[in-house]
């Protein structure tokens, strides 16, 4: 991505988005089916992962031994990861995969972008590239030095609450994947709701697509409130690729303009159909001069539905 210049004319910028639309598209759309599938995989393939009563994490918080000689919520942990290390790696890193082929799109979708409005601040590039790469590194980072400590601990066997503690929480490869995971999410969402607005502000996506990114931005903050944002990232990313590569959701029109295509308000839209106007259901040109915009507007999209004509003509 970093060999494109950062403004093209409308015929250089068709012919760089056409030689890297192929790879954009699969990126896209193999990011999002990643994201689902190791979310999926999580939620039913680890349903045995450890859980223990909230007495019980009490008295092993206590020092207090639990009855039928269980083991505390830390320790069993620790032994869950050993025992499952390989899974938790093979998952993690396929999860790391997809994230940070989020910056290959968003930097295809950023650069598409700027060619339509040069004025697009690059700041918005350096966090759609940056973002997703920490976002995904963290994962796999701690998931990494989890498992190496969990193995260590569990070969010790000495099955302390401390030790458990010590193993599954720190260490310098989790702080690193913290520090990793706390700017990585922040930033991704950053450039994903930006580069969404600007996207849209320019018409290379639609409404619904523009404001769904920004969804997957701010949920991608707030997952402990309004639950995982892997689902709603997954679909929009590959609703996304299906758009980049025009199959199945069509490509708006600056797409293959090269030019910028802002869509109409809804007030403009709500003009253009009390005109009731007959013309073409695509937006103009940004550069497209004239005194008369609201006439503009109903251009844009000004085919009325019948039943808006039967109201007219009986007015009449």
């Amino acid at each position: 991505m970093a060999d494109a210049p950062p403004a093209l004319g409308a015929d250089e910028a068709l012919a760089w988005e056409a030689a890297q639309r192929t790879r954009a598209g699969v990126a896209s759309i193999a990011a999002g089916v990643l994201l689902l599938a190791t979310f999926v995989y999580a939620y039913v393939g680890f349903d045995d992962s450890p859980n223990v009563a909230l007495t019980d994490g009490f008295r092993d918080a206590l020092g207090q031994p639990l009855p039928g000689g269980r083991k505390g919520l830390l320790t069993e942990s620790a032994m869950w990861f050993d025992d499952h290390a390989l899974e938790l790696l093979v998952v993690t890193a396929l999860a790391a995969i997809g994230t940070v082929l989020i910056a290959f799109v968003l930097g295809y979708l950023f650069r598409a972008t700027q060619a339509r409005r040069p004025q697009t601040s690059r700041l918005i590039l350096y966090a759609a590239l940056i973002g997703p790469i920490f976002f995904g590194m963290g994962p796999l980072i701690s998931a990494v030095s989890g498992v190496v400590q969990a193995g260590s601990y569990v070969s010790d066997g000495r099955f302390s609450t401390l030790g458990a503690h010590d193993a599954l929480r720190r260490g310098a490869g989790i702080t690193i994947a913290q520090s990793f995971v706390g700017l990585g999410v922040l930033v991704t969402a950053l450039g994903v709701v930006f580069v969404s607005l600007n996207a849209m502000r320019v018409g290379l996506l639609t409404r619904f697509m523009g404001f769904l990114g920004c969804i997957v931005g701010v949920l991608l903050i707030l997952p402990t409130i309004f639950g995982p944002s892997a689902i709603v990232q997954g679909v929009w990313l590959i609703a996304l690729g299906l758009v980049v590569l025009d199959r199945g959701l069509t490509a708006p029109p600056a797409w293959t303009t090269g030019h910028a295509e802002p869509w109409p308000s809804q007030q403009q839209l709500r003009e253009g159909r009390e005109r009731g106007t007959d013309a073409d259901p695509e937006p103009r040109h940004a550069s497209d001069d004239g005194d008369d915009e609201q006439d503009t507007a109903a251009d844009a999209f000004g085919t009325p539905h019948s039943s808006s004509k039967k109201r007219k003509r009986k007015r009449r």
